[in-house]
């Protein structure tokens, strides 16, 4: 907040010249807050070096609310599905409520390949737990990475409520996400992808008895699973000096106002 933000304001008058000073204002310092994956890889170091889970859950509070109004479209469809797995991760039931309103479902024009059919996979169960089998795309290609196959077959194994595949495929997306090389050394430190999975079939099979894994060391975070459920950390106290419009569209993640002008 003690950062000057006129320099940035006047590029944005130019790109929007009818703009109030507050809606002006109130993008820049929402564009200096979301910092892609910043909020994530700090929380996970800072988790690392002092172990508190608190701490964590409010700086993935950050990452998957920040996340979710700077999201990239392709196609002009809404392809997210890492925050909305991390949203699972940390039991976040407004930012899920939100990806879920807000997403292009199903995907028809994205070629995301895996990633493309994890979501839609994930958003046809949010929205009818009862969906069978027949009623999902989860094929893999030999291309495919171990972890991301993996949570396919999770989601595949959950739908016919095998508990011995469910557990066969979490285990193969903790190992593969810890060994694969394409992602960010902090960013793999912990798999929220797996914790995402893990509690979508709590979610959509409450009587389906799924055991978190009992492997004490990362990439799963036993005590953020142990403590995420039900709770809400980020709170309007976080933050001082930015208007209350702004604030609501982190903390209750509200829309931009000008997202609703029209």
């Amino acid at each position: 907040m003690e950062r000057d933000p006129s320099r940035a304001i006047e590029n944005q008058r130019r790109k929007h010249p009818d703009w109030p000073s507050e809606w002006l204002e109130g993008r820049v310092r929402l564009r200096w807050i979301c910092d892609g994956n910043g909020w994530l890889i700090r929380g996970v170091s800072r988790r690392i070096l002092s172990g508190d889970v608190d701490e964590l859950q409010l700086f993935l509070e950050m990452h998957v609310r920040s996340r979710f109004h700077w999201y990239y479209k392709n196609d002009e469809e809404y392809t997210e599905i890492w925050e909305l797995l991390t949203a699972l991760a940390i039991d976040d039931h407004v930012t899920t409520k939100g990806h879920l309103k807000t997403a292009t479902f199903p995907l028809v024009k994205s070629r995301g390949g895996e990633a493309a059919r994890l979501f839609n996979a994930v958003h046809q169960l949010l929205r009818d737990p009862e969906t069978s089998i027949e009623h999902l795309d989860l094929h893999t290609t030999k291309s495919c990475a171990t972890w991301l196959c993996a949570c396919l077959e999770f989601i595949s194994a959950l739908v016919r409520r095998s508990q011995n595949d469910v557990e066969i495929a979490l285990n193969a997306i903790l190992t593969g996400y810890r060994r694969t090389p394409q992602i960010n050394l902090m960013e793999k430190a912990i798999a929220f992808c797996a914790h995402g999975l893990f509690r979508l079939g709590h979610l959509t099979a409450p009587e389906f008895v799924i055991e978190p894994p009992t492997e004490p060391s990362l990439p799963w975070d036993a005590a953020l699973y142990k403590a995420s459920k039900d709770r809400q950390i980020i709170s309007h106290e976080h933050f001082s000096n930015l208007p209350k419009w702004l604030v609501s569209s982190i903390v209750d993640l509200k829309p931009l106002p000008w997202e609703t002008r029209n």
